[in-house]
């Protein structure tokens, strides 16, 4: 499985999960990119819509196709993102998915004022965004010594790593809400750093124990 397309967006506003959906699909069908029939819809988030809805990973089936298994990933925060990922790939490596359509959803609230949501869009395609899940634990530097990149290597994370093995670069979001601002930065930044580095780390500062790899093909 690989990271084949993302989105972004940010609402200052009020907006529970169907708005946040609608202005992702707007936003990216305003740029570049393959029309979205995937056989696999996610929707996670760490916070319940404030509007009661309850079927918007429904909703956001019925908007891309309305072909998929579509479910909601809930009930473990931030850490969610991960665990989406994840079922993503295992949903790949069994046969059961060859497009899966994974939407990170953050509804305003206390403390948090800015809502933002973010697509991953994942397909069985060549190149590069192969998706890996460390579930090992342990410290961050020595997991990154361990990766083998062949070239360059990006981490993406709300913590400063203790140590910093050669050739890896720290990206951390400033700022950013929902999620840590690590996914909405991958989102952002993807298309740029596909090609500039060798490998990806995601490492959510709200999720210590897995990191998600990105590996990168020339």
């Amino acid at each position: 499985m690989r990271l084949h397309a993302t989105a972004s967006i940010e609402s200052s506003g009020e907006a529970g999960h169907v708005e946040l959906i609608d202005r992702l699909l707007q936003e990216r069908s305003e740029g570049p990119g393959d029309p979205l029939s995937p056989d696999l819809v996610m929707l996670a988030y760490p916070d319940h819509d404030p509007s009661g809805y309850l079927t918007a990973a429904s909703y956001l089936n019925m908007r891309t196709g309305g072909r998929a298994h579509s479910f909601a990933v809930s009930g473990e925060g931030a850490a969610g993102a991960t665990t989406a990922v994840g079922i993503a790939q295992a949903y790949g490596e069994a046969g059961r998915s060859t497009s899966s359509l994974l939407v990170l959803a953050q509804v305003p609230g206390p403390g948090q004022p800015v809502g933002s949501a973010v697509m991953l869009h994942f397909d069985g395609g060549p190149g590069s965004g192969t998706v890996e899940i460390d579930e090992q634990g342990g410290e961050l530097t020595t997991r990154l010594a361990a990766l083998s990149p062949g070239g360059p290597v990006l981490v993406v994370t709300g913590e400063e790593p203790s140590g910093r093995p050669d050739g890896v670069t720290v990206h951390r979001p400033a700022g950013s809400p929902g999620y840590g601002g690590e996914w909405l930065d991958l989102a952002r930044h993807w298309s740029r750093w596909q090609h500039e580095y060798a490998v990806v780390v995601v490492h959510p500062a709200a999720d210590t124990g897995r990191i998600v790899v990105l590996r990168n093909r020339p």
